[in-house]
Protein backbone atom coordinates (compact mmCIF):
# COMPACT_ATOMS: atom_id res chain seq x y z
CA UNK A 1 0.00 0.00 0.00
CA UNK A 2 1.72 3.52 -0.94
CA UNK A 3 1.74 5.83 1.80
CA UNK A 4 0.81 9.40 1.23
CA UNK A 5 2.60 12.77 2.56
CA UNK A 6 -0.19 13.37 4.91
CA UNK A 7 -0.11 9.49 6.25
CA UNK A 8 3.53 10.22 7.44
CA UNK A 9 2.87 13.42 9.01
CA UNK A 10 0.29 11.99 10.50
CA UNK A 11 2.55 8.83 12.22
CA UNK A 12 4.89 11.42 12.70
CA UNK A 13 2.77 13.53 14.86
CA UNK A 14 1.34 10.69 16.78
CA UNK A 15 4.65 8.56 17.27
CA UNK A 16 6.50 11.83 19.06
CA UNK A 17 3.70 12.95 21.34
CA UNK A 18 3.21 8.19 22.46
CA UNK A 19 7.31 8.08 23.31
CA UNK A 20 8.01 6.47 19.50
CA UNK A 21 9.69 9.09 18.30
CA UNK A 22 13.13 11.19 19.38
CA UNK A 23 11.34 13.68 21.88
CA UNK A 24 9.56 12.78 24.78
CA UNK A 25 8.34 15.32 27.10
CA UNK A 26 7.05 14.79 30.75
CA UNK A 27 5.51 17.13 33.69
CA UNK A 28 7.76 17.67 36.81
CA UNK A 29 5.82 17.03 39.92
CA UNK A 30 7.05 17.46 43.48
CA UNK A 31 8.47 14.33 45.39
CA UNK A 32 6.19 13.33 48.34
CA UNK A 33 9.25 12.86 50.28
CA UNK A 34 9.72 16.92 50.75
CA UNK A 35 6.81 17.20 52.82
CA UNK A 36 7.47 14.54 55.50
CA UNK A 37 9.95 17.23 57.29
CA UNK A 38 7.54 19.69 57.75
CA UNK A 39 3.90 20.68 56.22
CA UNK A 40 4.13 22.87 53.44
CA UNK A 41 7.55 22.07 52.80
CA UNK A 42 7.08 20.11 49.28
CA UNK A 43 9.75 20.48 46.89
CA UNK A 44 11.69 19.72 43.58
CA UNK A 45 14.38 21.23 43.57
CA UNK A 46 16.71 21.94 46.77
CA UNK A 47 19.66 24.42 47.13
CA UNK A 48 20.07 25.11 50.44
CA UNK A 49 23.87 25.25 50.84
CA UNK A 50 24.54 26.69 47.23
CA UNK A 51 23.02 29.39 47.49
CA UNK A 52 24.95 31.28 50.17
CA UNK A 53 22.20 34.78 51.01
CA UNK A 54 19.40 32.21 51.91
CA UNK A 55 16.97 32.14 48.86
CA UNK A 56 15.26 28.81 48.95
CA UNK A 57 16.14 26.54 50.28
CA UNK A 58 13.37 24.58 49.07
CA UNK A 59 11.68 24.94 45.26
CA UNK A 60 8.32 23.63 44.51
CA UNK A 61 7.95 22.84 41.46
CA UNK A 62 4.01 23.19 41.40
CA UNK A 63 3.50 25.80 43.61
CA UNK A 64 2.62 29.42 42.85
CA UNK A 65 1.87 28.51 39.30
CA UNK A 66 5.21 27.10 38.58
CA UNK A 67 5.57 24.95 35.46
CA UNK A 68 8.62 22.43 34.55
CA UNK A 69 8.91 19.86 31.42
CA UNK A 70 11.60 17.63 31.16
CA UNK A 71 12.52 16.88 27.46
CA UNK A 72 13.99 13.70 26.17
CA UNK A 73 15.73 14.21 23.11
CA UNK A 74 16.77 10.34 22.57
CA UNK A 75 18.14 11.29 19.52
CA UNK A 76 20.93 13.73 20.70
CA UNK A 77 21.33 11.72 23.95
CA UNK A 78 20.53 14.93 25.59
CA UNK A 79 17.74 16.37 28.38
CA UNK A 80 16.31 19.27 29.04
CA UNK A 81 14.40 20.82 32.51
CA UNK A 82 12.78 23.62 31.94
CA UNK A 83 10.43 25.90 33.02
CA UNK A 84 9.57 28.08 36.34
CA UNK A 85 10.02 26.88 40.13
CA UNK A 86 8.62 28.39 43.17
CA UNK A 87 10.94 29.72 45.72
CA UNK A 88 8.74 28.27 49.13
CA UNK A 89 10.53 30.78 51.31
CA UNK A 90 10.71 33.64 49.27
CA UNK A 91 6.94 32.98 47.53
CA UNK A 92 8.47 33.84 44.33
CA UNK A 93 8.92 32.73 40.96
CA UNK A 94 12.27 32.09 39.57
CA UNK A 95 12.98 30.62 35.58
CA UNK A 96 15.01 27.58 35.19
CA UNK A 97 17.30 25.93 32.10
CA UNK A 98 18.72 22.88 33.11
CA UNK A 99 20.81 21.23 30.29
CA UNK A 100 21.91 17.32 30.61
CA UNK A 101 24.22 15.49 28.07
CA UNK A 102 25.68 11.92 27.29
CA UNK A 103 21.97 10.62 28.08
CA UNK A 104 21.91 6.94 28.35
CA UNK A 105 18.74 5.11 28.35
CA UNK A 106 18.55 2.93 31.51
CA UNK A 107 15.90 1.51 33.79
CA UNK A 108 12.77 2.57 31.33
CA UNK A 109 14.10 6.19 31.41
CA UNK A 110 17.60 7.47 31.38
CA UNK A 111 20.63 8.51 33.20
CA UNK A 112 23.28 11.64 32.22
CA UNK A 113 26.67 11.99 33.73
CA UNK A 114 26.69 15.81 33.48
CA UNK A 115 24.60 18.61 32.72
CA UNK A 116 24.50 22.57 33.19
CA UNK A 117 22.14 24.62 35.25
CA UNK A 118 20.85 28.06 35.21
CA UNK A 119 18.69 29.98 37.95
CA UNK A 120 17.49 33.27 37.50
CA UNK A 121 15.08 35.33 39.52
CA UNK A 122 13.58 38.64 40.51
CA UNK A 123 16.19 41.34 41.52
CA UNK A 124 18.73 40.31 38.67
CA UNK A 125 19.75 36.80 40.68
CA UNK A 126 21.19 34.21 38.59
CA UNK A 127 23.37 31.54 39.85
CA UNK A 128 25.27 28.82 37.42
CA UNK A 129 25.49 25.17 38.47
CA UNK A 130 27.06 22.14 37.14
CA UNK A 131 26.06 18.30 37.38
CA UNK A 132 27.43 16.57 40.22
CA UNK A 133 28.22 12.61 40.03
CA UNK A 134 27.35 10.49 42.52
CA UNK A 135 29.55 7.42 43.50
CA UNK A 136 28.41 5.70 40.17
CA UNK A 137 28.99 8.48 37.93
CA UNK A 138 25.74 9.65 37.62
CA UNK A 139 24.81 13.62 38.13
CA UNK A 140 21.20 12.94 36.74
CA UNK A 141 18.74 9.58 37.11
CA UNK A 142 15.71 9.62 35.43
CA UNK A 143 14.02 6.09 36.09
CA UNK A 144 10.65 4.49 36.33
CA UNK A 145 11.69 3.69 40.08
CA UNK A 146 8.26 5.00 42.06
CA UNK A 147 9.45 2.61 44.86
CA UNK A 148 11.13 6.07 45.63
CA UNK A 149 8.35 7.43 46.89
CA UNK A 150 7.81 6.63 50.24
CA UNK A 151 4.53 4.66 49.55
CA UNK A 152 2.41 7.69 48.65
CA UNK A 153 -0.32 6.12 45.83
CA UNK A 154 -0.27 8.55 43.48
CA UNK A 155 3.51 9.19 42.57
CA UNK A 156 5.36 7.61 39.66
CA UNK A 157 6.05 6.31 37.80
CA UNK A 158 8.68 8.03 36.74
CA UNK A 159 11.15 9.89 39.43
CA UNK A 160 14.21 12.10 38.64
CA UNK A 161 16.89 12.51 41.20
CA UNK A 162 20.08 15.11 40.24
CA UNK A 163 23.09 16.59 42.28
CA UNK A 164 24.45 19.48 41.60
CA UNK A 165 27.15 21.69 42.87
CA UNK A 166 28.56 25.65 42.03
CA UNK A 167 30.16 26.13 38.92
CA UNK A 168 32.44 27.94 40.73
CA UNK A 169 33.81 26.26 43.71
CA UNK A 170 32.97 22.60 45.64
CA UNK A 171 30.61 23.80 47.70
CA UNK A 172 28.80 20.75 49.79
CA UNK A 173 25.54 20.23 51.06
CA UNK A 174 22.57 18.41 49.91
CA UNK A 175 21.44 20.08 46.78
CA UNK A 176 19.57 18.04 44.02
CA UNK A 177 16.69 17.55 42.20
CA UNK A 178 14.08 15.20 43.32
CA UNK A 179 10.77 15.21 41.59
CA UNK A 180 8.38 13.11 40.25
CA UNK A 181 6.84 13.21 36.36
CA UNK A 182 4.10 12.65 34.15
CA UNK A 183 3.89 11.77 30.62
CA UNK A 184 2.70 15.30 28.62
CA UNK A 185 -0.54 13.64 26.73
CA UNK A 186 -1.11 15.01 23.33
CA UNK A 187 -3.09 18.56 23.22
CA UNK A 188 -6.61 18.18 22.49
CA UNK A 189 -5.92 20.33 19.45
CA UNK A 190 -3.32 17.92 18.22
CA UNK A 191 -6.11 14.94 18.28
CA UNK A 192 -8.32 16.58 16.11
CA UNK A 193 -6.20 17.73 13.82
CA UNK A 194 -4.40 14.23 13.77
CA UNK A 195 -7.65 12.76 13.31
CA UNK A 196 -8.68 15.18 10.07
CA UNK A 197 -5.03 14.25 8.67
CA UNK A 198 -6.05 10.68 9.07
CA UNK A 199 -9.68 11.22 7.23
CA UNK A 200 -7.85 13.41 4.28
CA UNK A 201 -4.69 10.68 4.50
CA UNK A 202 -7.31 7.98 3.84
CA UNK A 203 -9.81 9.66 1.13
CA UNK A 204 -7.45 8.70 -2.40
CA UNK A 205 -7.24 5.19 -0.74
CA UNK A 206 -11.12 5.29 -0.91
CA UNK A 207 -11.61 6.67 -3.96
CA UNK A 208 -9.01 4.50 -5.33
CA UNK A 209 -11.16 1.42 -4.42
CA UNK A 210 -14.49 3.15 -5.66
CA UNK A 211 -12.77 3.82 -8.99
CA UNK A 212 -11.38 -0.12 -9.20
CA UNK A 213 -15.24 -1.17 -8.63
CA UNK A 214 -16.51 1.22 -10.93
CA UNK A 215 -13.80 -0.34 -13.26
CA UNK A 216 -15.09 -4.01 -12.49
CA UNK A 217 -18.87 -3.78 -12.95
Amino acid sequence: MKTGPLAVLLFSLCASFHGEAATISYRLLDHPGGSQSAPGSEYGLRLDTLISDGLGPLFSVQNGGAQVLLIWDQDNDTATITGTIYDNANNTLWNVVHRMVNVVTAGGGFIADAGTMNLSGPNNQNYEFVGKQDGSGVAFAFLDDSHRCYGANDCGPFVGRGWLSRASGATQGINDWLVQAVLVPIPGPLVLLSSGLLLLALRPLRNNRSSASLVRA
